[in-house]
């Protein structure tokens, strides 16, 4: 509480001017008083405003209105979302490009520095000069972190974040999706460009149940990483922290890929050698539609290598490949890029049905005729390679030839549903010259 008193035997309006609004507020309405009374916040000082003698509107704006040599104390509200100093991200690799990941144990680190100087000036309207001055040394305690969250997002774009709270285990998971707090549940954020809050999934428990946090985030550039702070609240005003989040944004360069299922597409990346010379190995996330050649080489200090990404769909649609080189004795992530892939549907030009127990093993012949007048050769393919296997895998044809084709399927490590196998007929080029769908049904 901040007492000031008119010096002046003559109404006065006064204008209030602090250093930092976003930690320091007055609180001009007697209900936003009343519900942090009742919240049990912290008070620091003496307590000298009765909740009954609190003016409805005390302020407009960040103006005072007062008469002659009225004394009115003034309740103000800090809180800070900005880190202790000295309490910044932890030493990691500018690459880094883990899977979003939490920590079972709390952290905690040391600030240092005496924190800083907030200042609340109050000023004549009229005159335009400092009537009170009142300075807060404002010193953030260390934080306790219950959970950290690290993610990766092709760089200079928008990354939109959603994390159900549901799927969190420990910790206060269980207090903020029950009770009334599942209502009033708020997020605030330390980074003043990242946008956070919370809201309702369409599984939610019940009307205004609160069950989701999302977080949005414009990316720098590559290979930048951002470290920010989200802390969740049980209450609408910010008074009751429920956790804190420390969460890592990795500003990854992007690869765009696309191919045609059945089909190849390769692109190129180089990477350079950082200030040793180290043997590295690749790893792609998606290693059955994606290979990285070579998976293993020298990175040599100082020099660009070439590293070929070879992209064949097995399913259609979007999909995020992330590839992380690491080094082969320390374990350390040397380079990340996201591959953004898509795989596009092929044209069905034959349609067949087949029924197979569990268990079994089943054999079926189609014939496939060469179409072109020259001799060919086609290269079989599927995108259930764990369930048919091709006799022979190559067919080579001299012009208008007709061969048949033997297909196995191999039902021992299958469950009971339905299956599209997709079969495609390749040429040398791997490009495709024909898909036909099998609809396999398997039963019991």
């Amino acid at each position: 509480e901040f007492p000031f008193v008119n010096p002046y035997s003559h109404e006065m309006v006064f204008e209030l001017r602090i250093s930092s609004p976003s930690e320091v507020s007055v609180l001009s309405r007697a209900e936003e008083y009343r519900s942090l009374k009742a919240a049990r916040v912290r008070f620091i000082g003496s307590e000298s405003i009765q909740q009954r003698d609190m003016e409805p509107e005390l302020m407009g704006g960040n103006r005072l209105y007062m008469r002659a040599n009225e004394r009115v104390v003034l309740p103000l509200k800090i809180q800070s979302l900005h880190p202790p100093q000295g309490f910044g991200p932890p030493t990691v690799p500018s690459a880094a490009a883990d899977a979003p990941s939490t920590a079972s144990q709390p952290t905690t680190s040391t600030p240092t520095g005496p924190g800083r100087l907030v200042s609340l000036d109050i000023v004549s309207a009229s005159h335009g000069h400092s009537v009170g001055v009142l300075e807060l040394q404002i010193a953030p305690q260390p934080l306790i972190i219950d959970r950290t969250f690290r993610f990766s997002h092709p760089e200079r774009e928008l990354m939109r974040q959603v994390i159900n709270l549901s799927h969190l285990s420990g910790g206060a998971a269980a207090t903020m999706f029950s009770g009334p707090t599942a209502r009033s549940l708020t997020a605030a954020a330390s980074h003043p460009d990242v946008v956070t809050g919370a809201g309702s999934s369409p599984l939610a428990g019940g009307p205004g149940t609160r069950d989701e946090v999302f977080i949005k985030y414009k990316c720098g550039p590559a290979p930048e990483v951002t470290h920010f702070y989200v802390i969740l609240y049980g209450d609408r005003l910010l008074a009751r922290p429920i956790e804190v989040w420390q969460v890592f944004v990795h500003s990854l360069r992007k690869v765009d890929m696309r191919a045609m299922i059945g089909q190849t597409s390769v692109a190129s990346v180089v990477v350079r050698g950082a200030m040793m010379s180290r043997r590295v190995a690749a790893y792609a996330t998606h290693p059955d539609e994606l290979q990285v050649a070579p998976d293993s080489f020298v990175l040599v200090a100082g020099a660009l290598t070439e590293v070929l990404l070879t992209f064949k769909p097995v399913t259609a649609g979007p999909k995020d490949i992330k590839v992380h080189i690491v080094d082969v004795e320390s374990r350390e992530l040397v380079y990340a890029l996201i591959v953004a892939a898509e795989g596009l549907g092929p044209l069905v030009t034959r349609t067949f049905e087949m029924e197979i127990p569990v268990g079994a093993v089943a054999n079926k012949k189609i014939s496939y005729t060469n179409p072109y007048p020259a001799f060919r050769t086609f290269t079989m393919r599927c995108n259930q390679p764990w369930l048919l296997q091709f006799t022979p895998p190559r067919l080579q044809l001299p012009g208008g030839a007709t061969r048949p084709l033997g297909l196995t399927f191999d039902a021992r490590a299958a469950t009971t549903g339905i299956l599209d196998v997709l079969v495609f007929v390749n040429d040398e080029e791997e490009r495709t010259e024909e898909c036909f769908k099998i609809r396999t049904r398997i039963y019991r």
